[in-house]
């Protein structure tokens, strides 16, 4: 367990301190192969997990992405134009259908309507008579 966790904290040392030129080998012995990285890695184990934490916490850092920044939050806020006959025939099917319901409400209530301005035509007229 401590071998592969002195290989795993030294492949981590390698990467951050050279980027892409590993000189890494897979050998069971827990010693790192660069001597430059050695010499950065702590030996005490304390310290050693400690190390890692401080690293993990850099590494999160840099890949941090603010998710308002990203394309696709953009993307969710607004609607794509479809030029398509089928989509605008089933946008004008749906605004026939908010007119026709609001139309039979109106026609139904027109009666109700004519009714009461009818009978405030009444009561003025027997006023002013």
């Amino acid at each position: 367990m401590a071998v592969s966790m002195f290989n795993a904290l030294c492949a981590l040392a390698i990467m951050l301190f050279l980027g892409s030129q590993f000189c890494w080998t897979q050998e069971e012995e827990p010693e790192c192969v660069c001597s430059c990285i050695k010499a950065a890695i702590p030996e005490d184990k304390a310290e050693r997990e400690e190390f890692v934490e401080n690293e993990k916490k850099k590494i999160v850092k840099e890949l941090h992405v603010d998710k308002k920044n990203l394309s696709s939050e953009t993307r969710k806020k607004s609607s794509a134009v479809d030029e398509r006959p089928s989509a605008r025939s089933v946008g004008y099917l749906g605004i026939a259908m908010l007119t026709l319901s609001a139309g039979i409400v109106l026609v139904f209530d027109l009666d109700y309507v004519i009714k009461g301005v009818h009978s405030i035509g009444t009561i003025i007229k027997n006023k002013w008579s």
